[in-house]
């Protein structure tokens, strides 16, 4: 009976994937993998289900007929000679990656083999796949390519899976098992790094000031979790360059991922334990180094004792932010001793409490909406053989959680894979191992692109260092490599990177010291103004003047008056003019008064008050005149506001400045929330107006604060816990002689 309920449900869940809008070769593979997986578990008999179930969908011309040619055979061969079903299984799995990449390929192929030496099936099935694939693809050219690719995979693994079987070989278990845990982090060296590790560079602002809680220009970086796993990258970043440095550290992920998991699993140890390793979401820092330690962290939580503390002290400091409410969430149901869910929380303090003040980050998890269902179907179906029940339902609920996209759903994926890997039943387990390492190989392959920062990117690099500190408006790709912190507004970028990696001076960049942190209130700032004087209509427009003169052969005069004096530095005067033989020029200076003919490019050293423009005209005429200021090749016009002061960077640190600035004349100016202001040593109020003057203002966030309560109690708190640990028994003792003696008085009294 529990052979024909395998039947049935098999037939089910593929009417049900036939409704699907899935490839035709999705479809078959599908079938393949059910006729197998119901001659091996079902009974072989009742294949003739198959054929029925997609007969009407062929008819209607809904599937094409080469499906019902394979289903028919397949389904015929399986029922007389059973072992058929090894083939069939390599060879479906070979149709629902036909048009996936070679990475996910090696995924599945690395699955078959530990499934079929863990159950012993027939490994030259695989070869008979690749076979099967080789002859087709001499009457296929359209897909000659792609099958001739996919036999390789099958004949290869198949070989390596043959001799696996009939090795007779004994190797000690001390030397076999970390030397197989270490075979796929080891070809990780030969696959390129994912994206998401792309900005780890000495050279990237934000991977310097990786643990800082605010960064100005940047907003909140919420990294505190993960300092633990920055000083392991930075470290072998500076011993071994930033490729090597990250393919160790994705090595040691991988293989501490796999040790601890051989501690934690009780049975099929070496094959849940590999797998389990293979699933570590590498491109997910956040999450990676958490999950690599977590299974330890379970089998600590067995008994207390000092020791074991420590360890597991260690193992907080090192995991991030998923780790105590994973932690809790499995602890809870594999019923592991509750003080350590106490420690994960308290230790942990250092990061929790500025996020609880700003706000915890949200990482995407993301999975293929299909891998989502078929896991959820798979563990549905599997928890009626599941030995621990509650797990199973908890398992379910965290899957529907993921699906449903809800926020913080990352924190469930090391419960939701220990959960799933405690399956016990052989005969559900093959189809969970492989189901999941797809699913692994699916969401991995897209996120392994990055070899190396490319030769143009590094040269937006050091020209930015050169070029000295600037907040970067960067439009093309690698902008978290930028050497300063990146900005989305224009207005406040001093420099832009384009798409093609070009890196030009912005020329809307406002001149003032840092605009998001300290806003100058302009609308008290008046500005330039042009005065007619002599045989003259002015008109201004936007940047330029338009200077009529309309009687010729006298001299024309106006005046530029600055309501706030400034130093200009190089003024440009752009005209239409052919000739500049009567062209006159001059400006009033607190140095005094200096004339300049023949010429509209004005160098000026000192402070300016007004300019005076002389031309004798020989005709009526219109000069069109836009003056722009040059300031070490930054080009502003003069007719805008000018802001009346200038500013030097004395001192800057990762959240912090130090800056000089002389102020010109009255202005008003507004600080943004979140920092601190200290001017000339004495607080800076939010709203102030600073007079004419030399001022030092100290900026830095108010919540460095914060950051600083955290530590001091998470090293508070791991005292007190290992005082608790240790002296436990002696406490103890100690409350039970106190309760006997406080019942002894009251029972006397």
């Amino acid at each position: 009976m529990q052979k024909f309920i395998v039947n049935i449900g098999i037939a089910i869940a593929l009417l049900a994937f036939s409704f699907s809008r899935e490839s035709p070769l999705v479809i078959l593979s599908a079938f393949l993998i059910g006729i197998a997986l119901s001659t091996l578990y079902g009974d072989q008999r009742f294949n003739f289900l198959y054929i029925l179930l997609v007969f009407p969908f062929v008819s209607y011309g809904i599937f094409p007929s080469y499906i019902l040619y394979s289903i028919v055979v397949s389904s015929v061969i399986s029922y007389y000679f059973k072992e058929f079903s090894y083939v069939l299984l390599p060879l479906g799995l070979d149709l629902l990656t036909f048009n996936i990449s070679y990475l996910v390929d090696a995924f599945i192929f690395l699955g078959l083999i530990i499934v079929y030496a863990y159950l012993k099936y027939d490994s030259r099935g695989i070869i008979a796949s690749g076979i099967i694939l080789l002859v087709f693809s001499a009457f296929l050219d359209s897909i000659r390519v792609q099958l001739g690719n996919i036999a390789y995979f099958d004949l290869v693994f198949g070989v390596i899976s043959t001799l696996i079987q009939s090795s007779s070989l004994r190797i000690p278990r001390k030397v076999y098992v970390p030397v197989a845990l270490a075979l796929y982090p080891l070809l990780t060296f030969a696959l390129p790094l994912p994206s998401s590790y792309y900005w780890w560079n000495p050279s990237s602002f934000l991977y310097k000031d990786f643990l800082y809680l605010y960064i100005i220009g940047y907003g909140y970086n919420l990294r505190l979790d993960q300092a633990g796993l920055y000083f392991i990258s930075s470290m072998l970043i500076d011993k071994f360059g930033q490729i090597l440095g990250l393919h160790i550290l994705i090595f040691l992920l991988y293989y501490i991922s796999g040790l601890s998991a051989y501690l934690f699993f009780e049975k099929n140890k070496l094959l849940l334990s590999f797998v389990y390793s293979l699933l570590t979401p590498i491109q997910l820092p956040e999450i990676a180094i958490t999950y690599s330690l977590f299974p330890l962290a379970l089998v600590i939580a067995s008994k207390l004792d000092w020791k074991r503390y420590l360890a597991f002290s260690v193992i907080t400091f090192l995991s991030t932010l998923v780790f105590p409410f994973a932690f809790t969430i499995t602890s809870v149901f594999l019923k592991k001793r509750r003080e350590y869910i106490i420690f994960s929380f308290f230790l942990s303090l250092f990061w929790l409490i500025p996020y609880a003040l700003i706000h915890f980050p949200n990482y995407s998890l993301y999975f293929p909406q299909i891998v989502i269902y078929v896991l959820l179907v798979v563990a549905g179906v599997f928890s009626f053989f599941a030995n621990r029940n509650y797990l199973s339902i908890g398992v379910i609920l965290g899957l529907i959680y993921v699906a449903l996209q809800l926020p913080y759903s990352f924190i469930l994926y090391p419960f939701l894979i220990i959960g799933l890997l405690s399956v016990e039943r052989k005969y559900v387990l093959p189809v969970l191992l492989i189901t999941l390492i797809v699913a692994e190989g699916l969401v991995l392959a897209p996120t392994l692109t990055f070899s190396g920062i490319p030769k143009n990117v590094s040269n937006v690099v050091t020209t930015l260092e050169k070029d000295g500190f600037g907040l970067v408006y960067w439009k093309g790709s690698y902008s978290l490599l930028s050497p300063y912190p990146i900005t989305n507004s224009t207005a406040f970028a001093k420099y832009e990177v384009s798409s093609k990696f070009i890196v030009t001076l912005n020329p809307e960049f406002e001149t003032q010291p840092y605009p998001i942190i300290l806003k100058v209130n302009e609308s008290i700032i008046e500005p330039p103004k042009v005065i007619n004087f002599t045989n003259s209509i002015v008109e201004v427009r936007n940047n330029s003047i338009y200077w009529k003169i309309p009687t010729p052969m006298s001299n024309s005069e106006i005046e530029i008056f600055l309501h706030v004096p400034e130093k200009i530095g190089y003024l440009d005067l752009n005209n239409n003019l052919t000739n500049l033989e009567f062209f006159y020029v001059v400006v009033y200076t607190t140095s005094g008064v200096k004339e300049y003919k023949q010429t509209s490019v004005i160098p000026i050293h000192a402070t300016v008050e007004y300019i005076d423009l002389y031309y004798y005209a020989t005709k009526p005429l219109i000069i069109n005149l836009t003056p722009i200021i040059n300031e070490s090749g930054k080009f502003i016009p003069m007719l805008k506001k000018l802001i009346p002061f200038e500013y030097k960077e004395y001192q800057r640190g990762s959240n912090s400045f130090l800056v000089y600035l002389k102020a010109n004349d009255v202005i008003n100016v507004t600080t943004i929330k979140g920092y601190e202001f200290s001017i000339n040593s004495s607080k800076f109020v939010t709203y102030s107006i600073l007079k004419p003057g030399y001022y030092e203002i100290y900026v830095k966030p108010t919540i460095s604060v914060k950051y600083n309560v955290g530590i001091y109690l998470s090293v508070i708190f791991f005292f007190i816990f290992l005082i608790y640990v240790i002296f436990k028994e002696k406490l103890v003792r100690v409350y039970e002689k106190l309760i006997i003696k406080i019942h002894s008085s009251t029972g006397h009294s």
